[in-house]
């Protein structure tokens, strides 16, 4: 059964930043009422498995009904918050990746937006919701597959990931959060991915370059998420068991 962890990535340090808010002087930080709704949010870590996955979700894929426009968790996006996480992001790099990165400046990379840019185009190309968290997640997920497994998803197969993670969110403690944590979680998950889809890029042309990536960011998602990726095929109702795993 595929599990996932609705908060994933933050490294203690990279918390701490995201509760003092923005440090620059035009803008003012995050109120007390959002920073104690992250504080509480970080702190329950919901690590179990979610209302709306097993069976339930399963049969909603499966019978292949149009989902309604609250599906996947949407917000509002704020670029402040954006802003937050590239820059609570770009100070913890080392704590957030185990990749011997090929990025010359990840740091930087991930602060100065390129990494937003790189997810941006891949969330349209994929054809994927953007400021929801179903769509940041199907992102993170689907990338991770590509890598790890070094094999490309169809567009039906991407498809099938959203709906399958449209499904499992829904009754998500996500959906009763603050736009404002529902954004941090998104676009931690973006970021992520954009740091990944760069390294691929410039992995291109290497064997050895790219298996290194592969087993770093299998490595990653088994760390961040308890799942692995190379035990899961991609079908109909999304991800699947392999045979045997």
């Amino acid at each position: 059964m595929f599990k996932f962890r609705t908060t994933l990535l933050l490294s203690l340090p990279l918390t701490a930043l995201l509760l003092t808010g923005c440090s620059r002087e035009e803008e003012p930080p995050l109120d007390d009422a959002t920073t104690a709704e992250f504080t509480d949010l970080f702190g329950r870590g919901f690590s179990e498995e979610k209302a709306g996955s097993g069976e339930a979700g399963a049969q909603a894929i499966a019978g292949g009904g149009t989902l309604g426009s609250d599906d996947g968790i949407p917000f509002k996006r704020e670029f402040r918050i954006t802003r937050d996480v590239q820059d609570a992001l770009s100070a913890n790099v080392g704590q957030n990746f185990s990749l011997r990165f090929m990025i010359p400046d990840p740091a930087r990379f991930i602060e100065g937006g390129y990494a937003r840019s790189s997810w941006e185009e891949e969330m349209e190309k994929r054809n994927f919701p953007p400021d929801t968290v179903a769509g940041g997640t199907t992102l993170l997920f689907a990338v991770g597959w590509e890598l790890a497994n070094g094999r490309k998803l169809t567009a039906g197969q991407n498809a099938a990931i959203l709906r399958q993670m449209q499904a499992k969110l829904r009754g998500d403690p996500l959906a009763n959060a603050s736009e404002a944590e529902r954004q941090v979680q998104t676009d931690l998950r973006l970021t992520v991915a954009g740091v990944w889809l760069e390294e691929a890029r410039l992995r291109e042309g290497s064997a050895v370059a790219t298996r290194e990536l592969s087993e770093s960011v299998h490595q990653d998602l088994v760390r961040l998420s308890n799942n692995n990726m190379r035990d899961k095929i991609v079908t109909s109702a999304g991800f699947v068991d392999r045979a045997g795993s």
